[in-house]
């Protein structure tokens, strides 16, 4: 109304670059003229992170200090897991986390020691909280900002592998395509007590 720049507005001076889906509004000033406001919304649209959970080892021969989960990068760019957390089980990972390279995995245990005497050679990526349930459940991973990045819902029943639940194997997905919430995309682990950080 004034003609005066109002104090939020942006100087233009090289591409804007958007992460959210924004409104944008412009104006144009020609010797001292603006012309008149141009605006439009743009949708940014989310790309599949590639992150896959591939391996749950939720009801495992000698107890529950055996489980693990593991994740793997099964797209093709580097993945930043740096402040994401999990919803199913406790664990936050570091701000300093290493990138996850395309077609690396890193293995959650719930108890390192167990862990390292089962897997001796699969390392430890960290160490959560609380259990897996050995009825099934979804295990969900959000990034900093609380956007899903990775999610699969198991179970004991309804077509789901039997074996998993108490007789030594672990879930193992099929394809990293596939839904993960669908039995048919599971199988058991083709050795007993699975294969951690083997992708």
């Amino acid at each position: 109304v004034t003609g005066e720049v109002a104090p939020a507005a942006q100087l233009y001076r090289a591409p804007l670059v958007l992460t959210a889906t924004s409104h944008v509004k412009t104006r144009l000033r020609v010797d001292d003229a603006w012309s008149a406001l141009d605006e439009a919304i743009f949708t940014v649209v989310e790309r599949d992170s590639g992150l896959r959970v591939t391996e749950i080892m939720y009801n495992p021969l000698g107890g529950d200090k055996y489980e693990f989960i593991e994740l793997t990068n099964a797209g093709g760019a580097p993945f930043s897991l740096a402040q994401s957390h999990f919803e199913g089980i406790s664990f936050t990972f570091p701000a300093d986390a290493p990138l996850l390279l395309p077609g690396e995995s890193v293995v959650l245990v719930r108890n390192p020691t167990a862990f390292a005497q089962r897997y001796p050679y699969a390392p430890i990526g960290g160490v959560y909280e609380g259990q897996l349930s050995n009825k099934g459940e979804t295990i969900t991973l959000k990034d900093w900002q609380g956007k899903v990045i990775a999610s699969a819902t198991y179970n004991d029943e309804a077509g789901w592998p039997l074996s998993p639940d108490g007789s030594g194997d672990s879930l193992v997905l099929v394809s990293p395509t596939g839904d993960p919430n669908n039995p048919k995309n599971w199988r058991a682990s083709p050795q007993i007590h699975g294969s951690p950080g083997e992708g």
